[in-house]
């Protein structure tokens, strides 16, 4: 359940930060920061529902950031009209990405990602 709660909150952030629409963006937006703030906040009081996972914290937060890392920037992509690999120019992220990824093939930029994607999934998951 985590893991696609996850999954739905990228998803929608990556939605909103590429879309035209400002109106929709705007909505989308508030109900992505106010869900992620209710489940956070139910994670942070343990409470007994359906959500409630006996995860440490430090799991959850490293889970997501590794699965936001990896399916973020496509559909980000896919929603702006973006080639695939596209790495953005101006925040410190998208430089370090072009200085690290300039003489290796996309395909690898692909595989990387793929890799962090199954470990962060593989964190958010109760076994």
């Amino acid at each position: 359940m985590l893991l696609l709660l996850s999954v739905f909150f990228i998803l929608t952030e990556a939605f909103y930060e590429a879309s035209n629409d400002k109106a929709i963006s705007g909505v989308v937006e508030g109900f992505n920061r106010a869900g992620n703030a209710f489940f956070f906040l139910l994670f942070m009081v343990g409470a007994s529902n359906p959500i409630a996972v006996e995860l440490p914290l430090w799991r959850v937060v490293l889970g997501y950031l590794f699965l936001r890392e990896a399916i973020f920037d496509y559909f980000y992509n896919w929603i702006a009209d973006n080639k695939w690999y596209y790495i953005g120019k101006t925040k410190f992220r998208d430089r370090f990405y072009r200085w690290l990824f300039q003489k290796v093939p996309n395909n690898f930029i692909l595989f990387t990602r793929f890799c962090v994607g199954f470990m962060g999934a593989g964190m958010l998951i109760k076994y």
